[in-house]
């Protein structure tokens, strides 16, 4: 089984995130708008900060989708229209928040669990190997006395 995850790369940058930058994210809801605690964070407004939107998993386990969290702001994927209160995203989606310079690029990935068993399959023989000398050190000093 592959762990899902996904990835935001900013396009065009602001005082938060330089353009290029890509942040991970699997589980968790992610918050994007003007306040401190955003996981993306956009320069704020002259009244108030407040959150644009929260990116969800869905209950598939393997799909994400934005859900609107403020009527101030309008949200559009690949330059459509606002898309009202909630959209499901696709690989490869180009989030834009109205007028704001910096744009998200949505991506999907799988992580495969070979990997995770591979390296829990080195840890292990490390580990045995490690125990091994020890013992042997231990013979060795009881042989010595």
């Amino acid at each position: 089984m592959s762990a899902m995850y996904f990835t935001l790369t900013a396009k065009g940058g602001n005082t938060f995130h330089q353009s290029g930058e890509s942040l991970r994210f699997s589980d968790r809801i992610v918050n994007i708008g003007e306040t401190p605690d955003c996981d993306i964070r956009y320069e704020g407004g002259e009244v108030q900060s407040e959150y644009y939107a929260s990116i969800l998993r869905n209950d598939d386990g393997e799909s994400w989708r934005i859900v609107k969290r403020s009527s101030n702001v309008q949200i559009h994927l690949e330059g459509r229209g606002d898309i009202g209160y909630a959209h499901q995203l696709k690989d490869g989606d180009i989030i834009q928040f109205d007028a704001q310079p910096m744009s998200l690029t949505f991506r999907t990935h799988k992580e495969k669990s070979g990997n995770a068993r591979r390296m829990l399959w080195q840890i292990g023989i490390a580990g045995l190997i490690m125990a091994a000398t020890v013992f042997g050190l231990t013979l060795i000093d009881r042989n010595e006395k």
